[in-house]
């Protein structure tokens, strides 16, 4: 594709950042991939003027979406490769809808089955920052779901570590220490940490152990407890 100066401009001052407009409706073709999601893909993959370097990339997300996006009738099959491999990574709706289906399988034990029947929950997440095509879902937006749909506020203060994945179990950050640092300047009086940091509590700084009430949970059911006061 010939450059205009304008486009010589562009990927001189941003390389590695510049997408060509007319690859996502060429990769598209027949399928409900959101424009959204290529572009990302596309800016992750092909950043380039190089037309080889576009080549490769372009094939590289096509196999990403032939691997990663299951259509909405797909969602059984997205499922049993799940059981199959223990784990795999799904981009945008799908992953919501295992996150869907779990909220649904604790409803009973939260008080929400009246809710729930009486509203619909739309999602989408996309981790545009990182390095990633899918990603966790972090506890606090599944508490964000329950706050919305038990009319409950989350309690004045609180901060939530940890991820959800797609398979129900909790993922403790790397290191707790920079992250309730963080929230102690930024305010934060009582901070929710996965179990699995537990041994990392030793080692915070005595302001954060002496001015943060840090309270550990086991499961995420367990949070929304804590952090809602049910």
């Amino acid at each position: 594709m010939q450059q205009d100066d304008l486009d010589k401009k562009a990927t001189g001052l941003f390389a590695g950042k510049v997408v060509r407009k007319d690859l996502p409706h060429q990769i598209k073709g027949g399928e409900n991939v959101p424009s959204y999601v290529l572009e990302y893909l596309l800016g992750k993959y092909r950043a380039s003027d190089n037309d080889e370097e576009i080549r490769i990339g372009v094939d590289a997300v096509k196999e990403t979406l032939t691997t990663n996006y299951f259509r909405h009738d797909e969602a059984n099959k997205a499922q049993s490769m799940v059981e199959r491999k223990g784990r795999h990574r799904f981009i945008d709706r799908v992953e919501v809808r295992f996150l869907f289906s779990y909220l649904q399988s604790v409803k009973d034990k939260l008080g929400l089955t009246q809710m729930l029947a009486q509203k619909d929950i739309h999602a989408e997440a996309v981790d545009l920052a990182g390095g990633r095509i899918g990603c966790p879902c972090g506890v606090a937006f599944f508490t964000a779901i329950i706050s919305a749909v038990r009319n409950r506020h989350v309690q004045a203060g609180t901060v939530i570590l940890g991820d959800l994945t797609i398979q129900g179990n909790i993922k403790g950050p790397a290191s707790i220490t920079e992250p309730l640092q963080l929230a102690l300047e930024s305010g934060a009086v009582r901070a929710l940490v996965p179990v699995s940091n537990k041994t990392q509590f030793a080692g915070l700084p005595e302001n954060v152990i002496e001015r943060l009430d840090v309270v550990f949970y086991g499961d995420v059911d367990r949070a929304v407890l804590k952090t809602l006061a049910m």
